[in-house]
């Protein structure tokens, strides 16, 4: 039972890693376009 737990908290790690990532990429597009900042501001919000 115990592994399982580590290894769930081990997922949660590397799905929060990888959303942050995509997160900063978002960040980067929306710097170069800004007619989509808001659009995306409330993707990652909502």
């Amino acid at each position: 039972m115990r592994l399982l737990s580590c290894s769930i908290s081990s997922l949660l790690g590397s799905v929060l890693l990888i959303a942050m990532t995509v997160v900063s990429v978002f960040g980067r597009l929306d710097s170069r376009l800004p007619e989509n900042q808001t659009a995306t501001g409330a993707l990652i919000v909502g």
